[in-house]
């Protein structure tokens, strides 16, 4: 076992502790109904359903919870704000946070993603409300791991004019671009020749540090982290990066191993006398790497503009990203480097400044393709959505007055719940937002 794996394991144990030694609210919750969600060949996953049977109403709101980590199998405890509310808790799975199930299902990255998009073809089917013209409002709320997950579903599902559609999302200490870890990012780099010294790195104390540590685990690959459903920033913007092809080495990295390897095997070649004639390797000695072309950043039109897909109100709160050993009382302060405050106010301004571009009427935009709400399984599009898909409207416009809160809930705890600050500005937005109809 390497290093790193030994690592991962330790912080996983670390945050897992965590989870069973976090406060709650005294409020009692009833015992949810929990049910069985079979996921294609990929064994199954379970919705624990509070309230929702016992509601005042089938149009009463209804909160989509998903959970900051993975449980072992137990049902979940939710947070002050959520109690005595209809709540369908998703129960994802992820490594390493989840044990292999009998089928031996890879539980890396996308199973998570289909875990969540098979749990809410679950809700559309068996909780929409049966009435000719009843409607039920979804609120999203997820936190750490949850947090990516939620918001992914919410900007892929938010559909006006469904029985059963997402008005509202609520994040607390999320990840919307996993990228920012990669050494290559520019919050990694110094992006300034006149800045001196190096950017303070992430308190290694930290929760967003924690999970980083498993972040081969939780993608398996690089790659992955590209993915718009894993970081849901990227359906706002393009990376600026060159996909990489480890977590940890630079693309500059990269390309002089591969630069190396190509002149190790030229001058085998020659030793072997398979390339004819003699020195023809003297040409070659100088010979450099090509130039890395690192793509330029460029702002995506999204929702595309002939879909009725809507951003949600939103709200996303995060705690405020603990001193690190390299930052100064005169210096540099956390929010250099990558935190839940930076993934935070870069996620919160990717989605107000959409629309910049266009004169009056909207925030600046971004453009990506309808497919990739498709793309997480082969799971055919409900009725409900071809429905309102067929009235062709741009819905940039409308989507634009609808408002993202962004809010800073004070310093980092060693709990992973939210704190009071966090609770009662969740709270207030509930209740200001949430209406019973």
């Amino acid at each position: 076992m390497t290093p790193w794996h030994q690592s991962c394991r330790l912080t996983c144990r670390l945050l897992l502790q965590a989870i069973r030694k976090r406060p709650y609210s005294t409020a009692s919750t009833s015992t949810p109904e929990r049910v069985e969600v079979r996921c294609a060949s990929s064994g199954h996953i379970t919705i624990d359903l509070f309230n929702v049977r016992r509601a005042a109403s089938v149009t009463e709101p209804m909160i989509v919870h998903l959970p900051a980590f993975p449980g072992e199998n137990t049902i979940p405890r939710l947070p002050s704000f959520l109690q005595n509310r209809p709540v369908a808790s998703i129960n994802y799975r992820w490594s390493p946070y989840s044990k292999l199930s009998a089928a031996n299902v890879p539980l890396h990255w996308p199973t998570p993603l289909h875990d969540t998009v098979f749990a809410w073809s679950w809700l559309l089917k068996h909780l929409s409300p049966s009435g000719k013209n009843d409607r039920r409002d979804v609120y999203v709320y997820g936190s750490y791991l949850g947090a990516t997950l939620a918001t992914s579903l919410a900007l892929t599902e938010s559909y006006p004019d469904v029985k059963l559609g997402i008005r509202g999302l609520i994040t607390y200490n999320g990840v919307y671009n996993w990228t920012m870890f990669l050494p290559d990012h520019k919050i990694n780099t110094l992006g300034d020749e006149t800045a001196k010294g190096p950017l303070p790195k992430p308190n290694e104390a930290s929760h967003i540090y924690k999970i980083y540590q498993n972040m081969p685990i939780l993608f398996e690959r690089a790659p992955n982290l590209f993915d718009p459903f894993a970081s849901p920033s990227m359906f706002f913007h393009s990376p600026a990066l060159l996909v990489p092809r480890s977590f940890t080495m630079t693309s500059k990295e990269a390309a002089e191993i591969e630069h190396m390897d190509f002149m190790d095997d030229m001058n085998s070649m020659y030793s072997m006398g398979d390339m004819g004639g003699v020195g023809g390797m003297d040409g070659m000695d100088g010979m450099e790497p090509k130039p890395l072309r690192i793509p330029r950043l460029g702002h995506l039109e999204y929702p595309p503009r002939y879909s009725t897909l809507q951003l949600p109100e939103t709200l996303i709160v995060y705690d405020s990203a603990p001193r690190s050993a390299g930052a100064t009382a005169a210096g540099k302060s956390n929010t250099s480097s990558n935190s839940f405050q930076t993934q935070a106010i870069e996620f919160a301004e990717m989605m107000r400044v959409r629309g910049a571009e266009d004169t009056s009427t909207f925030d600046k935009s971004t453009i990506i393709d309808h497919s990739f709400q498709t793309k997480a399984v082969g799971i055919a599009e409900s009725p409900q959505r071809r429905g309102a898909e067929n009235t062709v409207t741009d819905s940039v416009t409308g989507s634009a007055s609808r408002s993202v809160r962004l809010v800073d809930a004070g310093p980092e705890t060693q709990s992973i719940e939210p704190g009071d600050t966090a609770c009662k500005v969740i709270s207030a937005w509930m209740e200001n937002t949430i209406h019973n109809e």
